[in-house]
């Protein structure tokens, strides 16, 4: 298993990385691409979720914890995933979001390898999601990511690139807050 210092320096390397390129953020081809990524062979959203819970493990989390609420006439509003793993730099959080934006690129150590399970998993399973993150001794950052807006162009540059949007230092909401202090005894770091 790799140590969280092991782990931070992989991410700190990452963050270097997207700090040189232009424009780091950089989705795909626009909404197209994204909705057309909603059906990248999930057979369930047991398998979906099970992604997200590989990028737990690979965090370094020792609990996790999957919320199911707003149900209503069989459907789910909102799905919950979070974790007490080591939390991403603000940097990180948007290139995660988007398709090949990793630290473990082709990394043979556990499950990620390409950089596709959060945001294959995420855009299945709904229309938006967010990722809330806080390193120890950090504040919270996140993002949230429409696919709505970004047919409509929210998410599109000046020069017609289709972006993810930054991170922006978070407070969290009562709802998470209880969450959190319902699961953890003491939340240092990790990712919702």
């Amino acid at each position: 298993m790799t140590t969280n210092k092991k782990l931070q320096q992989k991410q700190q390397q990452y963050v270097n990385q997207l700090k040189a390129e232009k424009n780091p953020y950089q989705i795909a081809a626009g909404g197209a691409f994204i909705d057309s990524m909603k059906s990248v062979g999930y057979k369930h959203d047991g398998s979906k979720s099970a992604e997200l819970c590989d990028n737990m493990i690979e965090a370094g989390a020792s609990k996790m914890v999957i919320d199911i609420s707003g149900i209503k006439g069989g459907k789910v509003s909102q799905l919950v995933f979070a974790d007490d793993g080591i939390g991403m730099p603000e940097e990180i959080i948007p290139a995660a979001m988007t398709w090949g934006g990793s630290d473990r690129l082709n990394s043979a150590d556990l499950f990620g390898r390409f950089g596709f399970g959060l945001p294959s998993a995420a855009n299945s399973l709904g229309d938006e999601y967010s990722v809330i993150s806080k390193q120890e001794g950090g504040d919270f950052h996140a993002v949230t990511f429409s696919l709505l807006k970004a047919k409509k162009g929210d998410y599109t540059d000046k020069n017609g690139t289709l972006c993810m949007p930054k991170a922006q230092k978070y407070k969290l909401t009562s709802e998470l807050k209880a969450l959190l202090e319902q699961h953890y005894d003491n939340f240092v770091s990790g990712t919702i």
